[in-house]
């Protein structure tokens, strides 16, 4: 006759083996099938049976230790469900790169009216979209979101318009009265900087346009790719394309602007930027400026030195430019910003910028700002009564000033300067001014505001830096005054994220899962074992 009793460890034993096979199996598939499962809970019933010989005697215990176990779980479940309804997270990365940026949060803070967010994303993007709105949502009261399938959810994307696609994201600015729309802003990416610009655009009264001056060989708009080409030759980043890109994705509205087939500056015109011009202004350009700038006008003016371009090539002097800035308290020299230094291979004409303390200044980071060859910008010593004036940037103290003609005598004939340096010439020279000017009489929001800088390189695409970029975007906040203009700083994502393949992930799988999970499991009836023996 079988003996029961003793048949119990070996059925208790099979189970373990019968829960071990289907945790490969399911290992080997990536999740649970019929086949799988049904072993794990075959082997985990059989396996159970090594316990019967106690039940008898340790039934209170058992019960016990079942009620701490449930209430134990349940607690966790209690405590997931609070979390999950209230957004509750930590961002563990070391630049935040999961949470809004603080320049963000403050601004959302202080919304005057309700906004709504309706994002048209795919099932694969549902949930990146959730969590960055959801961030917005928890920031602010006042902002709600959606987020919708345009193929799916065919009337409500008819609401926006007839081409809604997926990645669409539309912000509306809501009266506070009927909740009505009162203006639509629309972005094409799922980014802070991007949904945050957004909104500012959704609320602001009227669009920001931007004209940038042509004619004069300024730094193109547009990157002339296919004549590069044509031409064999490498293809310029000495362009604005990026800076034009950037803008637009603000919803400002970038155009050319040729004041001789115009004849004057647009009447939606936010301000007027003229970027490294080659030659000057002519004299019915300079009268359609001025009459601009008395009309409460705004103007950016980045200019280079007066130095040779190509092939012994001069830039002409800026005498029409000079007396529209003088007005204005500034005088533009001819002159370039060099630095002494004594270190050995150092390009004496790469300045280091300070920033000045200033609305337009107020930017985050640490990275240095650097001009090649830049030309003095000096505020008049006796302002006129109308005029305020404040300097944004200046060179470190260790520059002098040289004459535009040496300098450039010099670069044609490529022969190195040399000079004998005065340690009383040296100081921080000005390289960047903001200008306002008020008529009597006139209410301040019709000031004319000028911003001029020495050097205009630092926007091409081949140097513009994050810093640059928003040094440009403050300038053009203050000459419109649409302070709430926003950039966020791009998060720089330090480590690269690692890419498993199929096998590497079913290797984690088994090992977390399975392996690990087995183990302590039979660590653990090992022990109960051990003890039941010495009992």
């Amino acid at each position: 006759m079988i003996n029961a009793r003793r048949l119990m460890p070996w059925i208790a034993f099979a189970g373990l083996i019968l829960l071990l096979t289907g945790l490969v199996v399911t290992g080997l598939h990536g999740f649970f099938t019929p086949v799988s499962a049904g072993l794990c809970l075959l082997g985990l019933v059989l396996g159970l049976l090594l316990f019967v010989r106690q039940t008898s005697r340790n039934l209170v215990l058992y019960l016990q230790v079942f009620l701490y176990s449930a209430f134990f779980v349940g607690t966790l479940f209690l405590l997931y469900l609070v979390m999950d309804r209230h957004g509750l997270s930590y961002d563990a990365t070391k630049r935040q790169l999961h949470s809004l940026s603080p320049i963000t949060v403050n601004f959302v803070k202080r919304l005057p009216q309700p906004v709504r967010i309706t994002a048209f994303v795919t099932e694969a993007d549902k949930d990146n979209a959730r969590l960055l709105l959801e961030q917005y949502r928890v920031a602010s009261p006042k902002i709600s979101y959606e987020l919708l399938n345009p193929f799916r959810d065919v009337v409500a994307a008819r609401r926006f318009g007839a081409q809604v696609m997926p990645g669409d994201i539309y912000i509306e600015a809501l009266t506070t009265s009927t909740a009505r729309a009162s203006r639509i802003a629309r972005v094409a990416r799922l980014r802070e900087e991007d949904i945050t610009n957004g909104i500012v655009q959704a609320l602001r009264a009227k669009d920001t346009v931007l004209y940038f001056l042509t004619g004069h060989s300024e730094m193109p708009l547009e990157r002339d790719t296919a004549g590069a080409l044509l031409a064999g030759q490498r293809v310029s980043l000495r362009d604005l394309a990026w800076v034009r890109d950037q803008l637009t994705r603000l919803g400002m509205q970038v155009r050319p602007l040729s004041l001789v087939q115009r004849g004057r500056v647009p009447a939606d015109a936010s301000a007027v930027l003229w970027v490294w011009p080659k030659a000057d202004l002519t004299g019915t350009e300079l009268e359609i400026l001025r009459r601009y700038l008395d009309d409460g006008g705004r103007l950016l003016v980045f200019l280079a030195p007066d130095l040779p371009q190509a092939m012994g090539e001069l830039t002409s002097p800026f005498r029409n430019v000079a007396s529209l800035l003088e007005r204005y308290g500034i005088l533009l020299t001819s002159e370039v910003v060099a630095r002494v230094t004594p270190q050995a291979n150092v390009d004496h004409f790469a300045i280091p910028v300070e920033l000045v303390q200033h609305p337009i200044t107020q930017v985050p980071g640490d990275d240095p700002l650097v001009f090649f060859y830049a030309r003095p910008v000096q505020p008049k010593q006796v302002l006129p009564p109308e005029v305020r004036l404040d300097e944004l940037l200046r060179s470190s103290a260790d520059c002098l000033r040289l004459s535009a003609g040496e300098v450039a005598t010099a670069l044609i004939k490529r022969e190195n300067l040399t000079r004998n340096v005065d340690p009383k010439e040296l100081s921080a020279v000005p390289l960047g001014v903001a200008a306002m000017r008020l008529e009597p009489g006139k209410p301040e929001e019709r000031a004319s505001r000028i911003v001029v800088i020495g050097n205009a390189d630092f926007l091409s695409s081949e140097r513009i830096t994050q810093k640059g970029w928003l040094l440009l975007n403050n300038m053009i906040a203050w000459a419109v005054q649409a302070e709430e203009m926003i950039a966020i700083p791009t998060a720089e994502i330090e480590n690269t994220p690692m890419v498993l393949t199929d096998g590497e992930r079913q290797f984690l799988f088994l090992l977390m899962v399975i392996v690990v999970p087995v183990t302590v499991g039979l660590i653990g009836v090992g022990f109960t074992l051990a003890r039941r023996e010495m009992q």
